[in-house]
């Protein structure tokens, strides 16, 4: 029963990543292409195609170990193929968050409403602040994704010592000890982002409060555009809130059954991380005036 339920598990994620790489695909070939033809991006939209690159790498990474494992499970005991899986798959699961704290920040900026004197030189220098945030954002997505290389080695070298004759105690402390130490490297590298997102979402949620209170005054309608625009990012942003909150929930579990491989529970958390990013290149695709009429343009050639 259990190892009927692994490859129904492993069917819905090879499923899922597929799509999840054919829409991120289609994003950067549809941002390529117009880059091609515009010259230039705009800021929004180099931000998006960084984004689609960064699923499409982390979805492959997935897909690539597990279907190593399926048909070659021969790899099971290589040191390089386990720590190279581990830190690519780390590194591009930082850069995706990272990056989509760069998009949540970027809204904010845009379309807040702010007289303070930081807010207004990042929303003037934007165009140039943005590519330096999402370098920041892969060197420190690299820098917190290096110590998981030590908590391989050290699964690697208690797996290879089952069934020798060995301190089994000691080889249990060091595994343990090398769980915590990379259970809190990866709750740091997480915390920035997610303390980012939350910061964004207060100064945007102040600003339509402040909006509103305006509009009250003067008796305007509240169906303003900049209202609307304020309302749309605000539920996006909400959004991005939860997808952060279940992806941080899946990791953990992910990092407790790293060698469980083949668990069904493992499996599960991986297409329940994998949805939110899903989800929304699915959405981006589907409502983003650029993406869209490019999408069906291209569809009817």
């Amino acid at each position: 029963m259990e190892s009927y339920i692994t490859h129904i598990s492993t069917a819905v994620l090879f499923a899922e990543g597929f799509l999840g790489m054919t829409i991120n695909m289609i994003i950067v070939a549809i941002q390529f292409l117009r880059w091609k033809t515009v010259t230039s991006l705009e800021i929004c939209d180099k931000i998006i195609t960084c984004l689609g690159v960064s699923r499409s790498l982390l979805m492959a990474n997935i897909l690539f170990a597990y279907f190593m494992r399926t048909y070659g499970p021969w790899v099971m005991g290589s040191l390089f193929f386990n720590l190279s899986t581990l830190l690519v798959g780390m590194l591009l699961h930082s850069a995706e968050l990272w990056i989509t704290t760069v998009l949540c920040v970027f809204y904010c900026v845009k379309i807040s409403q702010y007289s303070h004197q930081l807010l207004i030189l990042m929303k003037s220098r934007i165009s140039i602040l943005v590519p330096r945030f999402i370098v920041a954002s892969l060197i420190i997505s690299l820098a917190s994704s290096i110590p998981v290389i030590q908590y391989g080695l050290v699964l690697h070298s208690y797996n290879s010592s089952i069934g020798l004759p060995c301190n089994v105690t000691e080889n249990n402390a060091d595994v343990e000890f090398a769980f915590l130490a990379q259970i809190f490297i990866f709750f740091l590298g997480s915390l920035l982002p997610f303390l980012l997102l939350c910061s964004a979402m207060y100064l945007l949620l102040r600003s339509l409060w402040m909006h509103i209170g305006k509009m009250k005054n003067i008796g305007a309608s509240f169906q303003h555009p900049n209202l609307e625009a304020h309302f749309a990012v605000v539920k996006s942003l909400i959004l991005f809130l939860l997808s952060q909150v279940i992806i941080f929930v899946c990791m953990l579990f992910i990092l407790v059954y790293i060698v469980h491989f083949d668990s069904p529970l493992r499996l599960w958390m991986f297409i329940i991380r994998c949805a939110p990013p899903l989800l929304h290149s699915a959405h981006l695709l589907c409502y983003n005036p650029n993406l869209r009429q490019a999408f069906i343009k291209h569809i009817r050639v």
